[in-house]
């Protein structure tokens, strides 16, 4: 299973808090199962499964949590972004208020990854191969790259710095939404 290493370099990355203090943040996987149907040619299966986040004494605002992973999300398990229905319930969270400035933050999302398995070309009965399946493209958006990458600072609509220093994540919607950078100028395609 790639994904949760995946959230949690990005996490790390993206919060200076966690990146000094990586012990508190701990992600696991609970209640997985696998998902598998009998096909002459793909002997694949998926991984379902919820994964926990938990962070604990974060002195930061939860925005600098929760972006990340939203992005996170848009790249990684898009389907949970689709509609109202599943994009409602694509994070869950509970929150623990310790101190007037430490949360304890529990988060969950449900992940599906992908494994095709065929039959090795040329290979010997009984040799595989195996492919983790990429998530499909999403019509309508593209990422300036893929994985997003750090971003230094947020700024709210009014030019006021809400979250990052040194790193947050960003994407860049085909429809010319932008987000403002650390200098206060819009990012461009070339960043």
């Amino acid at each position: 299973m790639d994904k949760p290493a995946s959230l949690r370099a990005l996490i790390t990355e993206s919060v200076p808090e966690l990146k000094r203090e990586s012990s508190n943040l701990r992600i696991w996987i609970r209640g997985g199962h696998i998902a598998t149907r009998y096909h002459r040619e793909n002997h694949g299966f998926e991984y379902r499964y919820t994964l926990e986040i938990e962070v604990r004494s974060f002195s930061g605002h939860p925005d600098e949590i929760i972006l990340p992973i939203v992005l996170w999300l848009r790249v990684h398990q898009p389907d949970a972004l689709l509609n109202h229905g599943t994009g409602d319930k694509a994070i869950t969270f509970d929150a623990d208020y310790i101190s007037t400035d430490e949360i304890d933050l529990n988060i969950t999302l449900s992940l599906v990854e992908a494994v095709d398995v065929r039959p090795k070309p040329n290979g010997e009965p009984g040799d595989y191969e195996m492919t983790h399946r990429a998530e499909p493209d999403i019509a309508g958006e593209e990422l300036i790259v893929n994985p997003p990458v750090p971003l230094r600072r947020v700024y709210n609509g009014q030019g006021e710095f809400v979250a990052g220093y040194p790193v947050i994540t960003f994407l860049k919607l085909s429809d010319g939404s932008q987000i403002i950078g650390t200098d206060g100028t819009p990012l461009t395609a070339n960043g």
